[in-house]
């Protein structure tokens, strides 16, 4: 597991969140202006000049500068942020002043780590030999709806201080973990909204915690490397702390989360380098509650968007042609050729991409009269400067509805969306040569605030399979049991199986879902 040993403002992992330097507005060039002069001193009381947050508490300035250097700021009041390092002890400091500066003056404040307090952070209990702890914290200064110039560092426990300041406009958040291994984390969080307090830390009870058992799956991933990540969800700074706890793949590890909101993800990476995608679940963690979240789980399919009519045209976004079922979030970039036929002939085409421009994902296809047409999506995946791994699935989909339409009525398109959900496949998304694998059929029809969204219903499902890749399809036995649909597929002895179904409703409108190399054999 690639661990960093400590996350500045704007650095590591943890920075995702965090806005680029900036100044966010400018405040008039006639405004009186005055000096501000911050001094950061280590824990051994050395003066040691880096990078500090200067925050206007009027809402319209935010700038990161280096301290011991005087800068020139309109007048006003200000919260300045900063961690300061002492490499004699590999400690990080924490801490915020909020000052005053006056016109035609130079203001001095000074971000003394001496005054620094532990952040301590424990179990009730030891989870035993072997764990390693990491602390990260998260500082910011408050306005108005908002945290303003955010600090973050990330350090092993025992090595994070915080300076305490009574002031309701400084706020800060911690994260403590405590991993073994990649195979067994405990994670703790909390925060203060009102200032930063005379103690930091507390201690939590492990038997309180919620068992979150994590699998990320090897199959669907583009990339050959996978990242576990927790990140604490709730109020400002608290979402800005996140951390990798096991990587690699596939893999199963097991979390111990205190309660609150969490959202735990798989991130998707090139081992030559790069992101490719991020898959994400949010849990509730409760005493007594636990979860099995699993990523990269094959299928990946059409999911969440449909097509619908607007303005005389037909309109869809390819953006979620290849969605997790249990998840959100994206791996790899989506292209599509798109065609719209009324009848037997074609009256729009044209190719769509996730690269670029947010615009170049939309078809808009425009439509004759009133009648029956046909819209076809024949998507893959791909990313720019990666290649894909050779065992990848979902590699393709493609979705056909035929259906009926008023090109001057605002509306969904007819039509369920299938998303295939295969049980009992191995870490690798493979099947056992020569088995049955029961295949949850989720149909769905999700609105659009774009057009209305008429009642539908469902008077048949039928699904296919295919052993090379979409040349040949065998049908597959349908049950239909307490509103759930599902299909039995024989599998091959080897190679992968890909997937079809054909939902159509009591209109004769059609819904044609299809994924190639929805699972593998093996």
């Amino acid at each position: 597991m690639r661990h960093k040993r400590r996350t500045t403002a704007l650095l590591g992992a943890a920075a995702l969140a965090v806005p680029a330097v900036v100044t966010l507005a400018a405040t008039p060039a006639q405004a009186a202006s005055g000096g501000l002069k911050v001094y950061t001193l280590t824990r051994a009381g050395a003066q040691l000049n880096g990078q500090v947050a200067v925050v206007g508490l009027g809402g319209t300035y935010e700038q990161y500068v280096t301290s011991g250097k005087t800068i020139s700021v309109p007048a006003g009041r200000y919260a300045v942020i900063g961690d300061v390092w002492n490499g004699k002890d590999n400690t990080d400091t924490v801490g915020g002043q909020i000052v005053t500066v006056s016109a035609s003056k130079t203001t001095t404040t000074t971000i003394d780590a001496r005054k620094g307090r532990p952040v301590s952070v424990k179990l009730s209990s030891s989870p035993g030999s072997g764990y390693s702890q990491q602390i990260q914290v998260s500082a910011c200064a408050y306005i108005p709806d908002a945290c303003m110039g955010p600090i973050m560092l990330s350090n092993a426990g025992g090595h994070v201080y915080a300076i305490p300041n009574a002031s309701k406009q400084l706020r800060m958040a911690y994260m403590s973990v405590w991993n073994k291994g990649d195979q067994d984390v405990y994670a703790a969080r909390g925060y203060y909204l009102n200032g930063m307090p005379t103690s930091f830390g507390g201690t939590f009870s492990r038997a309180n915690t919620t068992t979150v058992t994590a699998e990320v799956r090897r199959g669907s991933n583009f990339g050959d490397f996978q990242e576990l990540t927790i990140q604490p969800q709730g109020t400002d700074p608290l979402p800005w702390l996140y951390q990798g706890v096991a990587s690699g793949g596939p893999f199963t590890t097991k979390l111990h989360l205190t309660a609150g909101t969490w959202q735990v993800g798989a991130d998707d990476n090139a081992s030559s380098g790069g992101g490719i995608g991020s898959l994400t679940q949010t849990l509730a963690a409760a005493p007594g509650r636990a979860y099995s979240p699993i990523f990269f789980r094959t299928t990946l399919g059409p999911a969440r968007t449909m097509p619908y009519v607007q303005g005389g045209s037909a309109h869809f976004d390819i953006s979620s042609m290849f969605q997790d079922p249990t998840s959100q979030g994206f791996d790899a970039l989506n292209r599509a050729t798109t065609t719209l036929s009324f009848g037997s002939k074609t009256i729009a085409r044209s190719s769509q991409t996730e690269y670029g421009s947010y615009d170049n994902a939309f078809f808009t296809g425009r439509m004759t009269s009133t009648g029956w047409y046909t819209l076809y999506v024949d998507a893959n995946r791909y990313d720019p400067g990666h290649t894909r791994t050779p065992y990848m699935l979902s590699t393709a989909a493609t979705l056909r509805f035929h259906f009926y339409a008023n090109p001057k009525v605002s509306s969904l398109v007819p039509g369920f969306l299938t998303q295939f959900v295969p049980s009992g496949l191995n870490m690798h998304s493979a099947a056992a040569p020569g088995s049955t694998t029961n295949v949850a059929l989720w149909l769905s029809r999700p609105a659009n605030p774009n057009a209305s969204t008429p009642a539908d219903s469902v008077s048949s499902v039928k699904v296919w399979a295919s052993y090379d890749g979409g040349k040949s399809w065998h049908a597959a036995a349908v049950t239909h049991s307490g509103g759930k649909w599902a299909a039995r597929v024989t599998n091959p002895a080897s190679g992968a199986v890909s997937l079809r179904s054909t939902v159509t409703d009591p209109h004769g409108n059609t819904a044609e879902t299809t994924v190639y190399r929805a699972y593998a054999i093996g």
